[in-house]
């Protein structure tokens, strides 16, 4: 059986849900997140599972968005985890989320969702 472990910062929320995924969640809605601000979020996600061995469950806060710094940083960490799937919440965050998953080129391993079941759902199909 697996213990439930849960990490949290000022921006984020990591927790182990299963044997197979983290659920990252960011939780300061309507800011753009710094590069600082983010990686914060993605070190507790480390911290659980430093060999990245499991897919992440990413949820977005609501109406938050990455600046620049922020963006390549988080789609750089996405391809070190072999499956991310992205919680948005809105259409803006849905465009911002697929330019950047085009631009960096991390859209191998990563799917954006609207719902939170969505994602499980292909996580599990996927695992």
């Amino acid at each position: 059986m697996l213990s439930t472990q849960t990490l949290t910062s000022q921006n984020a929320t990591a927790e182990i849900v299963d044997e197979t995924t983290i659920e990252l969640t960011f939780t300061r809605p309507g800011i753009t997140l710094t590069k600082m601000e983010v990686m914060c979020g993605w070190n507790l996600a480390i911290q659980l599972d430093p060999e990245r061995k499991r897919n992440i469950l990413l949820i977005t806060a609501p109406e938050s968005l990455l600046n620049e710094a922020a963006r390549i940083a988080a789609f750089e960490e996405k391809t070190k985890w072999p499956l991310v799937a992205m919680v948005v919440h809105n259409l803006g965050q849905t465009i911002m989320a697929r330019m950047s998953m085009n631009k960096h080129c991390s859209a191998f391993n990563t799917k954006v969702f609207s719902t939170s079941e969505e994602a499980r759902l292909w996580l599990s199909q996927k695992s």
